[in-house]
């Protein structure tokens, strides 16, 4: 049970204590199991994602997908569809690197195998684009095993993404 005393009145500006707060509050909901019974966080894994993705560190991106990951990515463009292991899921974001696409983080929650990330994502290549977006992780073995991206204006993300990744003409583009 929670005391008046020991809630606090005001919380905390500086990074770390509203990390270790965070940290508390999550821990108490799982005040009836054992330490080796409480599930391990996948945020720190998806707060890693994002800094190693905004700093280009293939390696750092690749130490937190499992080899045979898969990452679907919506629409009706070039980018779009499903991206299979490690090696399609960076082809991806080295595509989304050309366009200058950056990530700001506004929210994100966890339970059990899952993490949902709910973030701005913008361009300003071309005509530009800035949506809001949200990605359902699940992790297996402590590794990101499959991804879904949401988005808020699908059919204005098909717009900006058919403007900066044009196509080859037929026959070019067509598989033999």
């Amino acid at each position: 049970m929670y005391h008046a005393a020991a809630i606090p009145r005001q919380l905390p500006q500086d990074r770390n204590s509203r990390l270790a707060l965070r940290f508390l509050h999550w821990r108490s909901h799982y005040n009836h199991l054992t330490d080796e019974e409480i599930p391990v966080s996948n945020l720190p894994k998806i707060a890693a994602l994002f800094e190693a993705y905004a700093n280009n560190n293939v390696a750092a991106v690749s130490d937190v997908l499992a080899e045979d990951v898969v990452w679907r990515i919506p629409g009706h463009h070039p980018l779009a569809g499903e991206k299979h292991g490690i090696k399609e899921v960076l082809a991806f974001f080295g595509q989304l690197g050309k366009a200058g696409f950056q990530a700001q983080p506004f929210a994100i929650a966890e339970h059990a195998d899952y993490v949902i990330d709910h973030h701005r994502g913008w361009s300003s290549f071309g005509s530009g684009l800035d949506l809001t977006w949200c990605l359902v992780f699940r992790f297996a073995q402590g590794k990101i095993q499959e991804v879904t991206n949401f988005c808020s204006d699908q059919h204005r993300a098909d717009l900006f993404f058919h403007e900066v990744y044009r196509l080859k003409p037929i026959p070019e583009r067509l598989a033999e």
